[in-house]
């Protein structure tokens, strides 16, 4: 029932987040591919020996390197601001061992105009990090696409009109030209996508969506830890106790999560949601993960 009511209210995961996570695979291995594209041709058409070729070829890397320094600067006068917010956030914080705490504490809301640019946002090879980083979030996918777009309008055009030079005067086509054409191809397709389509927007909220998982995931695991203690209380009648109350309190706050996600706060409704906690706090040890479950999709569902 509980299922049926969150698919009403829009509350579920969509696929949509899977097809982003792989597209943003997809950016990374295209810009990849574009700078060894670059690096791999530029020799080629350096032996053109064309002197309005080899000044475009200066002008591009500056073009492409001058704005992520004037980007990175910007970036470091506004660093003072937000690290006052963070300092005070950090006193009000205090340590803890509860898994959960320790979660919250990794959990933060990114604001979508604050893009910052780091050193792996736009060095190829340490770009990877972004494959094993903790969190990548919003801020990762925005940075590196906008990295995309630099790269094409300024080092990409350098390639395109080395490629149209060697197809108009009939030259050697050799693996590295070509290598070339399907990397600008890739590349443009990238930045089309990203300028005529909402999968940008996807492929933020998908990063969100993937630390909402693995959140829920976290809290899947405490109820697990959870259970197994509850083993203790087959030869220690005290810590079977103690692991009793720990899941009572533990299905209260999953039980008052539920019944806000469907009835709100509202006092008029308070009649209502106290009755269905109390149907839901004798819910069964084997349903408490549906539970959460529901509840992650009613989280995800706000991320848009």
């Amino acid at each position: 029932m509980m299922w049926a009511k969150s698919r009403d209210m829009g509350a579920t995961e969509s696929a949509k987040y899977g097809v982003a996570n792989f597209l943003f695979l997809c950016v990374l291995l295209g810009i990849e591919m574009d700078m060894c594209g670059m690096l791999c041709s530029v020799a080629t058409y350096w032996e053109y020996d064309v002197v309005v070729i080899r000044v475009f070829l200066f002008f591009n890397l500056f073009a492409f390197c001058a704005p992520l320094l004037m980007a990175m600067f910007e970036e470091e006068e506004s660093l003072p601001h937000q690290q006052d917010g963070q300092q005070a956030k950090a006193k009000a914080r205090r340590p803890s061992n509860n898994l959960v705490s320790q979660m919250l504490g990794q959990m933060k809301a990114i604001n979508p105009f604050a893009t910052g640019f780091k050193i792996y946002h736009f060095c190829p090879g340490i770009r990877f990090f972004l494959l094993v980083k903790k969190n990548t979030n919003q801020s990762d996918v925005t940075g590196v696409l906008k990295v995309n777009t630099l790269s094409s309008f300024t080092l990409g055009i350098y390639q395109l009109i080395c490629i149209a030079y060697t197809i108009w005067f009939d030259l050697e086509m050799n693996i590295f030209v070509k290598f070339n054409i399907v990397s600008q191809c890739l590349n443009w397709t990238i930045t089309i996508l990203y300028f005529a389509t909402p999968i940008a927007r996807w492929m933020g909220n998908a990063a969100q969506v993937r630390q909402l998982r693995d959140f829920y995931q976290g809290i899947r695991n405490s109820w697990s830890e959870i259970l197994v203690k509850g083993k203790e209380g087959m030869h220690d009648e005290e810590a079977g106790q103690r692991n009793k109350e720990e899941k009572r309190r533990f299905k209260t706050m999953l039980a008052n999560a539920l019944a806000c996600g469907f009835l709100g706060d509202h006092p008029d409704n308070a009649v209502h949601k106290e009755t269905l906690m109390q149907d839901l706090r004798i819910m069964r040890d084997p349903d408490v993960t549906d539970y959460i479950k529901i509840i992650q999709g009613h989280t995800i569902s706000c991320v848009g």
